[in-house]
């Protein structure tokens, strides 16, 4: 959605804020927060996001794909390795053409929970939630003293009709709710379209930048940082085939070997050294690929 069509879609939000003077220090404001978001908090974010990706990942290539290799290997102890090291695992395909996709990435950090919990100190705009959380209760007051006199002149004025009813009458009963609580409910909308407004605005300048920075990262640095993650991933397959293929030739059932592959994913020291690896390939510190068996043993 374009600012253009935000504008159009909360438009009495929009008009209630230059009513009252916020609206263009709230988005001037909105974007300055924005805009000098940490970078370094950022890269901590996107390499969160791609771990749990990986992660999920290799969880479901453990539970879902390394059954498969085991029975393979079962019946045919004397098969090459090679041959599993070299064979395209569904998931893994799917992991390594979104975690360097744009589009991908982005829509992943505006889900990520991190993200939409990000805290932006701005006094400006918590003294504007205050007033407000004033006119609310304005507003609140006014629809209150309207609900009383509404039920007065009901009763007061209403003719006894002996079930008799017309057009006229029902035309009245409109116009009576009309202006003691349509017209009031609506200012509520607007106060309630005036912060959606902010909400959304706050969200598409954020995803501007976060695709402005995740772009920048992988055009400049993209074919680096795709050789390393690949690398990552390919490492670890081919760790996992080999742990695969030791514990069999034990004869250890593949769910003995599941949970510990699994436990070994969930491992303090796995986590640490894959967040990382990602880490470290973003911001362009890392100048070789670690592998993962010189930690898994």
């Amino acid at each position: 959605m374009t600012f253009g069509e935000l504008k159009k879609k909360y438009s009495r939000g929009v008009k209630l804020l230059q009513d009252e003077g916020y609206y263009t220090r709230v988005v001037d404001e909105i974007a300055l927060l924005v805009k000098y978001f940490d970078s370094n908090y950022f890269y901590h974010l996107l390499t969160e996001n791609i771990f749990d990706d990986i992660k999920g990942t290799f969880r479901s290539f453990i539970t879902k794909e390394l059954p498969d290799v085991y029975r393979k290997l079962q019946q045919d102890p004397t098969r090459p390795l090679d041959e599993f090291f070299k064979r395209e695992y569904n998931s893994l395909v799917i992991l390594k053409s979104c975690t360097l996709n744009i589009r991908y990435q982005v829509s992943g950090l505006m889900r990520f929970e991190q993200t939409r919990n990000l805290p932006f100190k701005s006094t400006y705009l918590q003294g504007v939630h205050r007033k407000l959380n004033g006119k609310i209760q304005e507003y609140y007051r006014e629809l209150s003293e309207n609900y009383k006199q509404y039920f007065r002149e009901q009763f007061v004025h209403t003719p006894i009709t002996h079930s008799r009813i017309s057009i006229h009458c029902m035309e009245q009963l409109m116009q009576d709710i009309d202006e003691h609580f349509i017209q009031h409910l609506s200012r509520f909308q607007a106060l309630h379209e005036a912060i959606a407004f902010v909400h959304d605005y706050m969200i598409l300048q954020l995803r501007g930048l976060i695709h402005q920075r995740i772009t920048a990262i992988f055009h400049n640095n993209g074919n680096r940082i795709e050789r390393l993650v690949n690398y990552f991933i390919e490492d670890l397959k081919r760790d996992f085939i080999r742990m695969l293929d030791r514990q069999l030739r034990k004869g250890k059932e593949f769910e003995w070997i599941r949970r510990g592959l699994l436990l070994f994913l969930d491992s303090n020291r796995f986590e640490d050294l894959l967040r990382k690896v990602i880490f470290q390939s973003l911001v362009i510190h890392q100048t070789s690929p670690r592998r993962l068996n010189r930690t898994a043993g």
